[in-house]
């Protein structure tokens, strides 16, 4: 073996950066740095995930891309990864002062996917999404229960289904989660789809499909402790093929990208959820990865992939199905707990 892959992982205590990581330390043959803007993540002082890390501003901190410059500098590091949706749009946007390689979607592209309705609405030409209204005031939640029937499901336009999401069977309930949250004019409200909850998960380069995969989001870590069932952090996931989903993924991704005048570049990841028949409906799309781990369990190792392929070298992969239908990946909450003094707690890493 050659000397090592010299990778940077920005976010690493985040599920979607620390899978990537086990996935990378797995197939071997990377040396891997880690960054977190909190001196307590529990990444950070892992043996069993970074060779090396750093703590560093937020992303929202002008010192930001001088930081991780100055790190890629000191670590000689070959490529950038970014999962946190926090950092990718401070990336993208200064994506020609990055002094190494990446593989990332358009700049255009992460800021877009940042509006559920927006991407929806520009793909809704191409392939199936619910239906939906924005929830400006009490009478457009009577127009959705009118028009969808009930139960609609509520969530944020911007932010996080564990935050904002909710099923509501009737208006008053509807009125009270809203305004509770405080959404009203944010809040999106739409037809309910009570089937199977999938991901398509796929990898491009400059517009070519390597490689994608599709999970079902079978259960979630307290899921009862969330008034939608819903939290973010899957307990059970199943692998599957499923050629429609396929056909919707690949079709939402790139008619966004068509609209937005860019090429698919990097990972990303489309939801779809059933409806009664079982036909998939697009309800987001992402700019990042998530949960890679599972897919690496089935055959389909997409962060070493990923890199690989950022890196210029050649690959054999399949654009669809490439990894086994089929698998139950049961998941942990992912780090081991870790045991630090005090008096070795990483201190803010800063540039001279």
């Amino acid at each position: 073996m050659g000397q090592p892959r010299r990778i940077l992982v920005t976010s690493i205590n985040l599920p979607t950066s620390f899978q990537m990581v086990k996935a990378l330390r797995d197939v071997g043959g990377y040396y891997i740095v880690g960054t977190d803007c909190s001196p307590v993540a529990a990444a950070l002082y892992s043996e069993n995930l970074a060779h090396a890390t750093y703590v560093i501003p937020p992303a929202s901190d002008e010192r930001y891309i001088e930081v991780i410059n100055e790190i890629i500098r000191k670590e000689a590091l070959d490529l950038l990864i970014v999962t946190q949706e926090q950092e990718l749009p401070v990336i993208t946007k200064n994506i020609d002062s990055i002094n190494t390689t990446t593989l990332l979607p358009d700049h255009k592209l992460v800021t877009t996917v940042k509006s559920k309705r927006k991407s929806l609405e520009l793909v809704s030409d191409s392939v199936c999404v619910p239906r939906t209204l924005v929830a400006n005031n009490p009478e457009d939640i009577q127009k959705a229960f009118q028009s969808f029937g009930a139960p609609i499901w509520i969530r944020g336009d911007k932010a996080q289904a564990r935050d904002t999401a909710f099923k509501a069977n009737d208006p008053d309930q509807a009125k009270l989660w809203i305004t509770l949250k405080n959404g009203w004019g944010d809040y999106l409200l739409s037809e309910y789809l009570p089937g199977k909850n999938f991901c398509w998960v796929c990898l491009y380069k400059q517009g070519a499909l390597v490689g994608s995969g599709i999970y079902e989001r079978v259960g979630y870590f307290l899921a009862g402790a969330s008034p939608s069932g819903v939290t973010g952090i899957c307990s059970e996931i199943l692998t599957w093929h499923r050629d429609d989903i396929n056909a919707a993924g690949k079709t939402a991704v790139e008619t966004l990208c068509h609209h937005l005048s860019v090429v698919p570049n990097g990972i990303l990841a489309v939801d779809l959820k059933d409806d009664e028949h079982g036909m998939p409906y697009v309800t987001e799309i992402n700019a990042r990865p998530t949960n890679t781990y599972v897919f690496s369990k089935a055959g389909f190792n997409i962060a070493d992939i990923f890199c690989r392929v950022a890196l210029g070298e050649s690959v054999v992969c399949q654009p669809f199905n490439c990894c086994r239908p089929g698998v139950y990946y049961l998941c942990s909450l992912g780090i081991e707990a870790v045991e630090v003094e005090s008096t070795s707690l990483k201190s803010l890493f800063t540039v001279y």
